[in-house]
């Protein structure tokens, strides 16, 4: 190791070897003493770098004791920022299994509502859309927009199959009848309001791997960052380029349910959506399924 540069004593040019070979003369008495006198400091530089460098060794070894001893566990924290490619952790199997549960565990509820956050990254923005959400059996659903382009909007999906909806803005005030998968009723990722219940995501997901889309899902559930539960990771992907995710999902490990859920496009983050407040059964009576 070289600590002959930058300025003060440190820039001074040490004896070459050659300096020292044959008679003492060759060596000015001055330079002998002046060299003498830079050897206390030359030392602790030395002690200063062997030091550093073992502050660096002793760091890694700690973070990669920390490592592996977050893979032991299935209760380790992960955070989610910035990791547009997979899989997300190193013990993962097929998910279609999982996927099962989901739809299943979806199809047994009866009613419930919750609130959602969406975060599209669009165009060299960020569009930020909240919602409150409620679900009725057989299939009755109610989205209202509280935040984001489209605040004011809300969208009934009646037993009928029918839509009635105000389009938020200044036509909140008018209502109109729409085909469930009209453009005016997608969400801020261009995905259908009326198509956000549990049932339908999980539905997704398994029509997906029935097309060939490939799913895999963490082994043992985890501990996510900004989450008070654990989860199961699912992620979906081509079988042709495993790293890049198409889908990724947080599933509440005890009900089976989504909690968070990212869209990718193209190998960049397109949306993250979060669902929060859930409540089971809270009694919704049937008249808040409909728009006069």
């Amino acid at each position: 190791m070289r600590f002959f540069t930058g300025t003060n004593f440190l820039s001074r040019r040490p004896p070459k070897r050659d300096d020292y070979r044959g008679a003492k003369t060759r060596m000015p008495t001055k330079a002998v003493l002046s060299w003498q006198k830079m050897r206390p400091a030359k030392t602790l530089v030395v002690l200063t770098a062997l030091t550093l460098a073992s502050h660096g060794v002793i760091a890694h070894a700690k973070a990669g004791s920390a490592a592996k001893s977050a893979q032991r566990t299935g209760n380790r924290k992960i955070a989610i920022a910035g990791v547009t490619h997979g899989p997300l952790i190193i013990d993962m199997e097929d998910g279609k299994e999982y996927i099962d549960k989901m739809v299943k565990a979806a199809h047994a509820l009866n009613e419930y509502r919750f609130n959602s956050e969406m975060t599209v990254y669009k165009d060299g923005k960020t569009v930020v859309e909240t919602s409150d959400f409620y679900f009725k059996r057989p299939r009755l659903i109610r989205v209202e927009i509280t935040s984001g382009p489209k605040k004011g909007a809300v969208a009934v999906l009646r037993a009928d199959g029918k839509v009635r909806a105000h389009l938020g803005g200044a036509l909140k005030f008018f209502v109109v009848t729409l085909d469930s998968h009209s453009e005016q009723l997608n969400s801020a990722n261009e995905y259908p309001m009326v198509d956000s219940d549990f049932t339908s995501l999980a539905e997704f997901l398994a029509n997906w791997s029935n097309q060939g889309i490939k799913s895999r899902a963490s082994k043992q559930p985890i501990r996510h960052d900004g989450l008070d539960k654990l989860v199961t990771v699912v992620e979906m992907y081509k079988d042709n380029d495993a790293g890049r995710v198409l889908k990724r999902i947080f599933v509440d490990s005890d009900s089976y349910l989504p909690v968070e859920w990212y869209d990718y496009r193209d190998g960049a983050l397109w949306s993250r959506s979060v669902f929060t407040n859930l409540v089971i059964n809270p009694g919704l009576k049937d008249s808040l399924f409909d728009i006069k």
